[in-house]
């Protein structure tokens, strides 16, 4: 992935934050990172919906991409996986309660390439660190 390719929410490393897996076991973002192998992660913060759902999928078929869901007292679901303690990770990305995220694009090397309010700007922000590549 080149180096300081990102979108402009977003660049900066990420601490690793405790999680909840889906069956109650705990866990930590570095699992989730290492799941993704030397793919990108995407960490799909709050519901989602069919259409989004389809999206993500279909990304993950054109792209070096894996995604999961958080959620508040749900766990890292995959879509791909499903984590709790969603403050704790949307705050380890750049959100904030003052300022929600929808989603988070994770390197393999714990960078976050970029973030958004906004669903339908994740397409972009995964070519911008793909180097262009779609």
């Amino acid at each position: 992935y080149p180096p300081h390719a990102s979108a402009p929410n977003g660049a900066q490393p990420v601490q690793n934050v405790a999680l909840r897996w889906a069956d109650g076991r705990p866990g930590e973002l570095i699992e989730l990172v290492q799941w993704a192998g030397a793919n990108l992660l995407v960490l799909w913060f709050g519901k989602l919906n069919a259409s989004q759902a389809r999206t993500l999928i279909a990304l993950t078929r054109k792209h070096p991409l894996r995604c999961v869901q958080v959620s508040a007292n749900a766990r890292v679901k995959e879509i791909v996986k499903e984590a709790d303690a969603s403050e704790p990770l949307h705050r380890a990305c750049g959100g904030s309660s003052g300022a929600r995220i929808q989603w988070a694009l994770i390197r393999p090397d714990l960078y976050c390439a970029a973030t958004s309010a906004n669903a339908k700007s994740l397409s972009h922000a995964l070519d911008a660190a793909l180097g262009g590549a779609a």
